[in-house]
Formats: structure tokens, C-alpha cells, sequence
């Protein structure tokens, strides 16, 4: 493959994540320019409702899909799934290189440093309480009966399921891997740039923090040639905000 094309593809890749991401921005913000943004806000519910009415009159039976109607996958956000993951993934598999989406090229010192950045990740969450916007954002939910904080822990596992992994291939592999063809030298800066941004939607004080927390991450990521530090970290952080709304 010559250069031109590589780079053709690199740049096509990059336009491909800042489009995707704007998406769902502006359906996250509920904006009604050109069309309802919010539209693209679907759920593996709204999946079943939409096959059941395009094959109402064929005479096709969903009910062995009955298990879509589950509320827990409500959450199950569809768009970020497919357009983060799915499609990303479809596109690379030709020149996927398998390496960086396994743990062999993790080292002890890797591990010690997710050790380090769960602790972090355990202070951030003593500063929440402490900022009035963030206490607002992630309210402390341990109040609640057991049964309803069971209840909330699944929907948002489900969530954090639909997006997390596609968040981490889409940033750290496809745009990472894109930009570095484009500008070898500077371009991986235009991973945290794109995640601070899309965090511009959360208290600044968080925006900055993923702003910090990518740019190692990102760092990493490049070092170590695979995604896998950044995702377990990124998991690990989600999993310790999760935990403190619940206890």
C-alpha cells in the first residue's frame, strides 16, 4: 500500500471518530438542529420494538427475543456500541494487528501501575462530595433499599458495558494509531484533545481530569503497543464510581 493511500485512510479514520463523537454529543444534549439528535439514543429495547413493527406483517415470530424487553437493557446504548466497536472494528480487521488487543506485551511494572491508578482513582472519588457539580452528577445512591441499588448496579454495568470497550478501540487504537501515520511526532495529542473535548459536557473539573488521565493513558498505550492497560484502567475507575454511589 503507498504512502498516499495509508495516509488517505489514517486521515479518513480520524475524520470518522471527531464525526462519530459530535454525534453523540449532540444527542446527549438533546440538540434539534437539522434533525432530533436524540434520535440516535437507542437501547437494545428499542431494538426489539423496531423489529417487531418491521416484521409485524410478515407473519415472524420475536418472541425468542423476548429477553430484549428486559429493562436492564434499557441502558444498553446501541449507537456507541455499533459506531464505537462494531463498525471501527469491520474496517480494521483486514490490517488488524491482534497484539495490541491482548495482555502478552504487559510487564509487572503495568500492573503496579494500575494498582497506582486504582488508588488515584479512590482519592478522585473522596473529592466528589466536596464539589457541589460533581456531587450533582454522580449523587450518592446508598440510601437506597438493596434490592433497588442491585437494580442500578446492572443497568449501569450494561451501560458501561455498550461503550467502554469501544470507547478504548476507537481512541487508543483507531485515532491513536491514525493520527501517529499522519503526524508521528505530535499527532497522539489529538487523543486526549478529543477526549477532553467530548467531556466538555461533564463539570470541568472531570473534563480536565480525563484531559490528565489520557494523556497517560494514551502515553502508555503508545510504550506498550496494546490497549489493554488503558482499558483495564479505565474499567477499574468506572467500576470505583460506580461503587461510590452505591455504598
Amino acid at each position: 500500500m503507498s504512502y498516499p493511500v495509508r495516509f488517505g485512510l489514517a486521515l479518513l479514520a480520524a475524520v470518522y471518530v471527531v464525526a462519530v463523537l459530535t454525534a453523540d454529543t449532540l444527542a446527549a444534549q438533546r440538540v434539534e438542529w437539522l434533525i432530533d439528535w436524540r434520535d440516535l439514543h437507542w437501547s437494545l429495547s428499542d431494538l426489539h420494538r423496531w423489529l417487531w413493527s418491521v416484521t409485524e406483517g410478515w407473519g415472524v415470530e420475536l418472541g425468542q427475543l423476548s429477553w430484549l424487553q428486559d429493562r436492564r437493557w434499557q441502558s444498553f446504548d446501541v449507537f456507541k456500541f455499533a459506531f464505537w466497536l462494531l463498525l471501527p472494528l469491520l474496517f480494521c480487521l483486514p490490517r488488524m494487528e491482534w497484539a495490541w488487543l491482548g495482555l502478552r506485551r504487559m510487564r509487572g511494572s503495568d500492573w503496579l501501575g494500575l494498582m497506582m491508578i486504582a488508588a488515584a482513582g479512590g482519592g478522585a472519588m473522596a473529592i466528589i462530595p466536596m464539589v457541589p457539580e460533581l456531587r450533582q452528577t454522580y449523587p450518592g445512591l446508598g440510601y437506597l433499599p438493596g434490592a433497588a441499588r442491585w437494580e442500578y448496579f446492572q443497568l449501569q454495568l450494561f451501560w458501561i458495558l455498550s461503550w467502554l470497550i469501544g470507547w478504548e478501540f476507537l481512541h487508543r487504537y483507531v485515532l491513536l494509531r491514525a493520527v501517529s501515520r499522519i503526524s508521528p511526532a505530535w499527532g497522539w495529542l489529538l487523543v486526549p484533545l478529543c477526549e477532553g473535548a467530548y467531556h466538555l459536557q461533564k463539570p470541568l473539573l472531570e473534563a480536565g481530569g480525563m484531559v490528565l488521565l489520557s494523556l497517560l493513558l494514551t502515553h502508555w498505550t503508545l510504550r506498550r503497543r496494546t490497549l489493554m492497560p488503558a482499558l483495564l484502567a479505565h474499567l477499574l475507575i468506572e467500576l470505583e464510581l460506580l461503587a461510590y454511589q452505591l455504598l
